[in-house]
């Protein structure tokens, strides 16, 4: 049976805390935070569990700060659209006042307006000082008999009483925590406006994520939970990769980064996706490969697909198979996010990737029996008056698939017998996507190594 959990989000001003809250609830950093004005952006959807009340959950959801409609940025405007849209399907809002300053007439006015969409609100005065109830005592009684609490990030007791009340009021079981679940979970990683968020809505079938033209809309990560053939993922969706950002003098561009590094250690598989208007560039090569050195089964999407003629569409294949050809074993999937198109196969490629990564089938048998077939098709070369052996390997890793060799004068095998033999396992085991690794291990045997 699936159970629908009940979701609460934290709505407020911006800069009133709820981010910080917002880790704190979770008892983890998992939004940014910093005092720039106004950095969350897109809806941040996280479980809140506890061990004092096993198999309660609730859905706890980081918003960006509601007083932005007088703003001229054009992302702002987006964003409000898309939040007043999800906040309406909430079951309550926690609202943040920030004890500190004590109720202004924005708070008034957001109140307001969240009232009159029929929005169940609690109130939650948070950055409170346990030695100052002025604000609070006053204040808070204009609000009506509604729910209140207080809070602070350095009052544990406040945090631990409010978390006792939402999983007492809204806990509720799931059928299963496929959120905690790394091998379950695949993201969308690039370059800014690549396209990861149209990819993703189009996927999820619904406007889950702010998508804009301007570059950077994006700030952060986030999950949502997506069933492809009956059986349910964790799709996350990044913020765009800029290259050695973490060297970069702007503190928000570094925290990003930082920020979808987690990101990509927290998938079993990564989709890159490319700007085929764009073409694939020297930043996108450095994303590709910060995939493969955190040894991630790898997609590569091109989206925009549809805006290239025939001519331009060769064009970049034969670009891709030339700029590519270390990662031939990654499925190439074209597809148009906007139209739609492609998506069949794009979901194919997620499934057999998936699987192929956590449940390859391999044996040590058919490890040794790939082994001599190859090394019967292709000897190994000579270092110097002896050839070099492999002998015999067997399985070091199975999620991904890491293989060890043993043999003698590994240490001068050339890297093109290696990837020889890596396109050749690849091959055999049908392992699409996975970042095969072989390593060597030297054996000496002094009656039998000394003869060729």
């Amino acid at each position: 049976m699936t159970y629908s959990l009940p979701i609460i989000a934290l709505v407020g001003r911006t800069n009133v805390g709820k981010s910080s809250l917002f880790n704190a609830l979770l008892q983890r950093k998992q939004a940014l935070v910093h005092d720039h004005h106004g950095l969350t952006r897109d809806c941040l959807f996280e479980y809140l569990t506890d061990e004092e009340h096993p198999g309660q959950n609730v859905c706890c959801v980081d918003t960006g700060g509601l007083d932005r409609r007088h703003s001229d940025d054009p992302i702002d405007r987006i964003f409000l659209q898309h939040t007043w849209t999800f906040l309406r399907q909430v079951d309550r809002c926690l609202f943040l006042v920030d004890s500190s300053v004590g109720l202004l007439d924005g708070d008034k006015e957001l109140i307001k307006a969240l009232q009159n969409e029929g929005i169940a609100l609690t109130f939650v005065w948070h950055k409170s000082d346990a030695d100052d109830n002025h604000h609070f005592e006053r204040e808070s009684a204009l609000l009506g008999e509604s729910e209140h609490f207080r809070t602070s990030i350095h009052d544990h007791y406040s945090l631990v009483n409010l978390r006792k009340h939402l999983f007492e009021t809204y806990g509720r079981p799931q059928q299963s925590d496929v959120f905690s679940n790394i091998e379950k979970t695949f993201g969308f990683f690039g370059r800014p406006n690549a396209g990861k968020s149209s990819l993703s809505n189009a996927l999820l079938r619904t406007d889950a994520f702010l998508v804009s033209e301007i570059p950077g809309t994006t700030r952060d990560f986030s999950k949502r939970s997506i069933f492809i053939d009956q059986e349910e993922y964790v799709l996350i969706d990044t913020a765009g990769i800029i290259p050695n950002a973490q060297r970069h003098s702007d503190q928000i561009e570094r925290m990003i980064f930082y920020r979808t590094l987690i990101a990509l250690k927290s998938v079993c598989t990564a989709i890159f996706v490319v700007d085929a208007e764009a073409g694939m560039t020297k930043q996108d090569l450095k994303i590709v490969e910060m995939i493969e050195k955190h040894r991630r089964g790898l997609i590569i999407v091109v989206n925009k697909w549809d805006l290239l003629d025939d001519k331009q569409q060769k064009f970049f294949k034969e670009q891709m198979n030339y700029e590519c050809k270390a990662m031939s074993y990654a499925p190439m999937i074209f597809v148009s996010a906007t139209e739609k198109k492609g998506l069949k196969a794009l979901c194919s490629a997620i499934t057999a990737v998936m699987h192929a990564f956590l449940d390859n089938g391999v044996s040590t048998g058919q490890i040794n029996k790939i082994l001599n077939e190859l090394i019967e098709s292709h000897q190994p070369p000579l270092a110097g008056k002896n050839r070099i052996k492999l002998r015999y390997a067997h399985i070091v890793d199975q999620k991904p698939l890491a293989l060890m060799i043993h043999g003698t004068q590994l240490d001068k095998l050339p890297k093109h017998y290696d990837r020889y033999l890596i396109n050749g396992f690849r091959k055999a085991l049908d392992l699409p996507g996975i970042p095969l690794k072989i390593l060597y291990k030297n054996s000496f045997n002094p009656y039998t190594d000394n003869n060729d």
